[in-house]
């Protein structure tokens, strides 16, 4: 990440490893204003762009010195490098899963059933058939975030754990034809 010019440029290693980050001052009501910049580089020495491929997590927060202000929760940011949006969904779903943070996806079909697109991979496509079978019965048998589609009261939203409730709402869902 960079604030300002480029000799103030941070770089995280591929261990994760908390880095230090930006000092900066706020208006006198506390307000502030800043855009941060960053860019994907390789592991390699020199780092060259584009990054290797895969999914990327930056964590911030943010905190004043000032007494009686509180540290920020934290602030998530994913980034995809030549990753596919399932990809993507199930990273996030796995990162609000382990922070216990609340976890919805906007690319959720209203078909529970409906999971793969006719070439059998996600995201779906608005049909339910062989293929959505298929994906989750596979997904079911390796405990694939894909299969996760309820929680313990049988009732979306998942809940980070494959088991009979996914497979009853799988079955309930395809049977009805959704």
């Amino acid at each position: 990440m960079r604030l300002g010019p480029p000799s103030n440029s941070r770089f995280t290693p591929l261990t994760d490893v908390i880095v230090p980050g930006f000092g900066f001052s706020t208006s006198s009501a506390g307000l502030f204003h800043f855009h941060f910049n960053y860019t994907l580089v390789s592991s390699a020495q020199p780092p060259a762009v584009p990054a290797e491929s895969g999914i990327y997590l930056l964590q911030l927060r943010m905190w004043a010195n000032a007494p009686g202000i509180r540290a920020s929760e934290p602030l998530y940011l994913l980034l995809a490098q030549q990753a596919d949006d399932a990809e993507l969904a199930a990273a996030a779903a796995a990162l609000a899963i382990s922070s216990g943070l609340p976890w919805t996806c906007a690319a959720t079909p209203s078909c529970l059933g409906d999971l793969v697109g006719g070439d059998g991979n996600p995201p779906a496509d608005g049909s339910l058939d062989g293929n959505d079978f298929t994906a989750f019965l596979n997904a079911f048998a390796a405990a694939g975030l894909l299969a996760d589609l309820v929680g313990g009261d049988g009732n979306p939203p998942a809940d980070g754990s494959v088991d009979g409730n996914d497979f009853a709402a799988f079955l309930n869902a395809f049977g009805a034809g959704c």
